[in-house]
């Protein structure tokens, strides 16, 4: 009757060990969908002009001049 007594310890940690493998499963998946946007973003010739005018690497008129030049450069 001992061995009864013991057997439900087993149990519990495989119960323990599937909720947390779980909860480390769906931890990840979340991460993965809710990447920062930095990662997701296109980083084409406009936007790298963009990046550097938004950073102040150049003013007004050189990035209307710049974006001109490469939308008048598109087949």
């Amino acid at each position: 009757m001992m061995f009864n007594q013991h057997a439900g310890m087993g149990a519990d940690w495989l119960v323990l060990t599937l909720i947390l493998f779980a909860a480390l499963l769906v931890a990840a998946v979340t991460l993965l969908i809710n990447r920062p946007a930095a990662d997701r973003r296109r980083t084409g010739p406009e936007q790298v002009l963009a990046d550097r005018f938004a950073h102040g690497d150049i003013d007004a008129e050189e990035y209307q001049s710049k974006l001109r030049e490469l939308r008048d450069q598109r087949p």
